[in-house]
């Protein structure tokens, strides 16, 4: 593919050098949770992976939702 433009490379792939935010898995109960770290003490849910399809609908697994990681509270 050929870019013709008049923005300067380091415009074009800024983004591209972004390390992506490092994932972790958290076990709560049959559940597991893919979680990023957005600070010190707190992660941001990615994914819910489970057996059991009653812990899609719960809400506190809910993608995008913040958690503490020491108090566990949201």
């Amino acid at each position: 593919m050929i870019l013709y433009t008049a923005v300067p490379l380091s415009l074009v792939f800024a983004g591209e050098a972004r390390p992506a935010a490092p994932k972790m898995e958290i076990r709560v109960g049959s559940a597991c949770l893919e979680v990023e770290s957005i600070g010190a003490d707190r992660v941001r849910i990615v994914r819910l992976i489970s057996p059991n399809p009653a812990d899609y609908l719960r809400p506190e697994y809910q993608p995008g939702r913040e958690l503490s990681l020491y108090l566990g509270i949201p």
